[in-house]
């Protein structure tokens, strides 16, 4: 099938994925157990920042009742700017003794598992949601360079990350926060803001029908070989397409437990592809840092934040 035709397939799955994440996002505010009043907004930029860009997004809450939540990876990156300290922490360690702290304004770029961040800092934040590979436009660096890494946004950006956090902090109304983002990304972009081809077409193909994916076939489609496609997606979204497409099936199984429902993990299993229990067990402890049971019991309220205390 030519590319482009594969593409237009790949569309219409994904509009309607895209139709069941905006309407997990709309659960995901109904749904907020806490006894606050809180604020969140989520923003989706204007071409052509919206081929790169899932969200903008804008949370302001009083403290939730834990300290600490453990992000799921997804595949993407997010630039988080603290406007409330001007402090970003994230922990690791087998009793999360190690603390991270950077500026109040940071990418946590790629990860490849979980990650532990201080929730207790974070109540008025914004964030800028990127699709997968979408960060490759506005770094320098090769994104398999910074994977699985906190890093300050004044060492990718330099003096721009604190002037940009200094003008969010002077704008009264999230709608123009939201502005000030996209004009900043627009001309702070280190690259073309075009998607790669074939890259694109391999982040949805491993997204929406990864069972029928292998590495040398997606080469194949883009008339590349499998080295050089391999290398060219590592270095635009930051990790091995195999593991890519792992963490997307990870997601797609948590889409599947989703929140507060009884769990059929012979469907799940069945659904996502997976070759047996076992095997579905083991990829959901590596990327999760938790079983699948431990993860039921603890994310009532978030499919991608899990409290911990």
């Amino acid at each position: 099938m030519p590319l482009r035709s594969r593409n237009a397939a790949l569309t219409a799955i994904e509009n309607r994925a895209i139709r069941s994440d905006h309407e997990t996002f709309m659960c995901f505010l109904r749904l907020v157990v806490y006894p606050l009043i809180m604020l969140a907004l989520r923003h989706v930029p204007a071409a052509p920042l919206n081929a790169f860009i899932e969200a903008i997004w804008y949370w302001d809450s009083p403290p939730r009742p834990f300290g600490k939540e453990r992000l799921m990876p997804s595949g993407a990156a997010t630039v988080i700017f603290n406007l409330l300290e001007d402090e970003v922490r994230s922990y690791s360690g087998n009793a999360l003794e190690l603390v991270r702290r950077l500026p109040g304004s940071a990418l946590t770029a790629t990860h490849s598992q979980a990650f532990v961040i201080d929730t207790t800092e974070q109540t008025t934040v914004m964030g800028i949601e990127f699709l997968p590979g979408g960060t490759w436009p506005f770094f320098s660096w090769a994104m398999d360079e910074l994977a699985n890494q906190h890093i300050a946004l004044k060492d990718l950006w330099y003096s721009h990350a604190e002037s940009l956090r200094a003008q969010l902090l002077s704008t009264r109304t999230a709608r123009e926060k939201f502005s000030v983002l996209e004009q900043a990304l627009l001309d702070l972009a280190a690259r073309p803001i075009e998607r790669d081809g074939a890259v694109d077409y391999a982040v949805r193909a491993l997204t929406y029908a990864p069972q029928i994916q292998t590495i040398a076939a997606l080469g194949e489609c883009m008339s590349i070989s499998a080295r050089k496609f391999s290398r060219r997606f590592t270095q635009q979204v930051g990790l091995k397409p195999k593991t890519f497409a792992r963490i997307r099936r990870f997601q797609r199984a948590l889409e599947q437990i989703g929140l507060g429902q009884t769990v059929d993990w012979t469907d799940v299993v069945a659904q996502c592809g997976y070759y047996d229990q076992a095997h579905f067990i083991h990829d959901f402890r590596a990327f999760s840092g938790c079983s699948p049971s431990e993860y039921v019991e603890r994310s009532k309220v978030s499919l991608q934040h899990v409290p911990l205390d």
